[in-house]
């Protein structure tokens, strides 16, 4: 029998408060990367619901989610094994789940667990997104996974995990920015510029709700420059 999970900390709840309980939060977690082979597309999408679900504070959902990660995942494995994926890249992917799996077993000592593991997933997968996509820039992959990241500081109040991570998102962007307005993303660029700014500044403000709604918009446009490239 599961017991009774423990409350959100109140930074968290006082997020969620600003952010509006039962709305959707565009977090763009599973964005639909072109060449990507549906299974596992759909590995990304489950791990990016589970990952809503938390921060929505939508518990029962979320418990649900885990299986149906491990399920997707199934199938995906059989697919990118028969085309050759690298067995280090797999393997990964396959660690990510399992540990999305007992974060579980972690939410009463952490709300969040879960939706770091399964951003975690999300952020595994960028090695076999790699495979099928060589000429996108794995960079370009940390985005969205790191905009994430930064909301969960948010909302567990962690400034020292958001500043390093807040580095971490200005050196993934440089590293792919001048690619993105060569392929004719000005305006991915400029919101995307506009985003990792906003970041930094409130990082640098300690303004923790600033920051949730900042970096789970910029995870949304982390999926537009998957289009663009």
């Amino acid at each position: 029998m599961r017991r009774q999970a423990t409350s959100l900390p109140l930074v968290t709840l006082g997020i969620l408060g600003v952010l509006g309980c039962g709305t959707t939060v565009q977090t763009a977690g599973g964005p639909v990367l072109r060449g990507m082979p549906p299974p596992l597309q759909e590995v990304r999408a489950e791990a990016a619901a589970v990952y809503e679900q938390v921060v929505m504070g939508n518990d029962e959902v979320a418990f649900a989610g885990p299986g149906r990660v491990e399920q997707a995942w199934r199938e995906a494995r059989r697919r990118v094994e028969s085309d050759g994926a690298p067995a280090e890249a797999v393997g990964a992917v396959g660690a990510a789940v399992t540990a999305l799996r007992w974060s579980v077993t972690r939410r009463d000592d952490d709300p969040l667990a879960m939706a770091r593991a399964a951003n975690g997933v999300i952020g595994a997968t960028a090695a076999l997104v790699s495979f099928y996509r060589p000429g996108l820039p794995p960079d370009t992959l940390h985005l969205d996974y790191l905009q994430r990241e930064l909301a969960l500081d948010g909302l567990a109040g962690d400034l020292a995990s958001a500043a390093a991570h807040a580095r971490e998102l200005e050196r993934a962007w440089l590293a792919v920015r001048a690619q993105v307005l060569a392929a004719g993303g000005r305006q991915q660029v400029a919101a995307f510029d506009a985003s990792v700014g906003a970041v930094r500044e409130a990082v640098a403000g300690r303004d923790l709700e600033r920051l949730v709604r900042i970096a789970n918009r910029g995870a949304a446009l982390a999926a537009d420059i998957h289009g663009v490239l």
